[in-house]
């Protein structure tokens, strides 16, 4: 479970308030990013190693990866290997990464429980609970987490892959 950020307005009238967490949501403002077992276990035990099997990554500028706050890591998808891709550039670097997906995919039978498992967000397009999806990504960052976004939703269909338009 993630950590919640202290709520003022629970505090009793009269009652000294909580102390407002610093940056990234953390007493002191320093990220505590922490993977669950789970997590390291399928990023590090499995969908990396299979990653370097069939694919060459270099990362540049891993130095800039803030580390005392959340972030949004933007990305455009051009191919189903995209989010895990971008996931292990920061896992390499101690960062846990949580994606906003697709529900269909988070709903899925197997899939759908190491999403889950692994703290990544659900988009549930066009229903009324799509702005979840929003909110969640939103408490998270308050709480010094990284978020993934690819901002086109899905896979690019252009034949040169270059960005959809609207």
């Amino acid at each position: 479970a993630l950590p919640t950020a202290p709520d003022d307005a629970a505090a009793p009238t009269g009652a000294a308030a909580p102390s407002r967490p610093g940056p990234g949501g953390y007493p002191g403002g320093v990220a505590t990013r922490r993977m669950t077992p789970f997590y390291r276990f399928a990023a590090r035990g499995a969908i990396i190693p299979f990653l370097k099997g069939v694919s060459r990554q270099h990362v540049t500028g891993a130095e800039n990866i803030p580390r005392d706050r959340g972030f949004i890591a933007v990305a455009n998808h051009l191919s189903d290997l995209d989010s895990l891709t971008a996931m292990r550039a920061l896992v390499d670097e101690d960062v846990p990464i949580y994606s906003l997906i697709k529900s269909g995919l988070y709903d899925a039978p197997v899939l759908g429980h190491v999403f889950k498992a692994g703290g990544q967000i659900p988009v549930y397009r066009g229903t009324a609970k799509a702005g979840d999806a929003l909110v969640e990504a939103e408490r998270r960052l308050a709480l010094g987490d990284p978020i993934m976004i690819f901002p086109e939703g899905t896979l690019s269909r252009d034949p040169l892959q270059w960005p959809m338009t609207g």
